[in-house]
C-alpha cells in the first residue's frame, strides 16, 4: 500500500495535525459535558436512534507504588520496574511575525 503522505510536506502535516487535534479536543469537551449530564440525570441506559448507552459506575484497584516503596525502602521496587518507550507529539502555536498564531 502506498504511503498517502509521500507528497505532503512535514509543515503541512504539522498544520493538519494541529487542526485535527483541536477538533478532537473540542469534541472531547462536548463528550465530557454530555457524559456529565447523563450521570447527573442518573441514567443507566439510554436508547437513541443510532446508539444505546449504558452508564455504570465501576471501581478499579491500583497498587500505590510510592506507598509500597516508602514502606519497604527506597529502590526496593527497582528490580520489578519495567521500562517502556513511547512516541510523543507535543504541539504549540508557531510564531508568526513575533507573535503566537
Amino acid at each position: 500500500m502506498a504511503n498517502p503522505f509521500h507528497n505532503v510536506s512535514s509543515a503541512i502535516l504539522a498544520d493538519e495535525y494541529g487542526q485535527l487535534k483541536g477538533e478532537i479536543d473540542a469534541r472531547s469537551e462536548r463528550i465530557d459535558a454530555i457524559k456529565a449530564e447523563l450521570v447527573a440525570r442518573k441514567e443507566e441506559r439510554v436508547e437513541g436512534r443510532q446508539v444505546t448507552l449504558t452508564i455504570a459506575e465501576q471501581t478499579s484497584t491500583r497498587l500505590d507504588t510510592k506507598a509500597v516503596e516508602a514502606f519497604f525502602g527506597p529502590g526496593s521496587l527497582d528490580q520489578f520496574k519495567k521500562e517502556t518507550k513511547s512516541t510523543v507529539v507535543r504541539m504549540k502555536p508557531t510564531l508568526v511575525f513575533g507573535q503566537a498564531a
